[in-house]
């Protein structure tokens, strides 16, 4: 049984935990095994573990986040708020690189370096 994330120990310097970004596989089409911090269950302690994700269907991206960040609204997800959906899968800022494409996507290609929002469109922000 793997240990609960400690969000108050302080870790390494994030240069230090960068990795090589590998090249991107053709897996499109696949189940992909990846690491994720996942709740549960209203009030468990978070805890980092493999997931299994499925591929894009039509209209979707699979992105390999690079990095994320972790803060009160996830503390809050895991307590239930403001909706008990679960598992849930925590994380929701960070950066990350367009996987695989689902059938119908035109604006993204793999291999785009992309910033994932909840808000959906988002007006006034253009594309660099």
């Amino acid at each position: 049984m793997q240990q609960p994330i400690n969000f108050h120990k302080q870790g390494t310097p994030l240069k230090n935990q960068v990795q090589e970004i590998p090249a991107m596989s053709r897996s499109s089409s696949q189940i992909i095994t990846c690491r994720a911090v996942v709740c549960w269950e209203a009030n468990e302690a978070p805890k980092m573990e493999e997931i299994q994700v499925d591929p894009p269907k039509s209209g979707e991206v699979r992105v390999k986040m690079l990095f994320a960040s972790l803060c009160h609204t996830d503390v809050l997800g895991c307590k239930g708020f403001p909706s008990p959906v679960f598992p849930r899968v925590l994380g929701h800022e960070g950066v990350g690189m367009v996987e695989s494409i689902g059938e119908g996507v035109t604006k993204l290609r793999e291999g785009d370096i992309v910033i994932p929002t909840y808000l959906g469109r988002v007006r006034g922000v253009r594309k660099l």
